[in-house]
């Protein structure tokens, strides 16, 4: 006959089965509503802490990265700012129109293929 323990093993023993291989499982001891109502209170004031603690680390870092933010805006003057935009808006213009001058260029360069292509065409239709 199978013992409790090959019913555990096996997993063929009852699911709220409590005895496995002659240990019983330890008993809760009973709680008065204060005390579990005081646990809780301690548990909520835990939280609470924690909860604070990383309100304050989000708060410092703000503060840091408003510090770098200045630091770093310190030196920078709008109009340098605006002049080294419209000098970047100038040299994107002159670099689109150097590449719609090129493919104007291969444009023309591919109309010259392709009418010497219908030429060919024409003198091996008459030969």
């Amino acid at each position: 006959m199978e013992s409790n323990a090959d019913h555990w093993r096996l997993g063929t023993g009852t699911p709220n089965c409590h005895i496995v291989a002659g240990v019983k499982a330890p008993v809760r001891a009973k709680r008065s509503k204060a005390e579990i109502q005081q646990e809780f209170a301690e548990i909520q004031e835990q939280v609470e802490s924690a909860r604070e603690a990383a309100d304050a680390k989000k708060e410092r870092a703000a503060r840091l990265r408003a510090a770098e933010v200045r630091q770093a805006a310190e030196g920078i003057a709008v109009e340098a700012v605006v002049q080294k935009i419209s000098g970047l808006g100038l040299e994107v213009g002159k670099a689109l129109a150097d590449v719609s001058e090129q493919l104007t260029q291969e444009v023309k360069v591919l109309a010259t293929v392709r009418e010497a292509v219908v030429l060919k065409s024409q003198r091996g239709a008459t030969s």
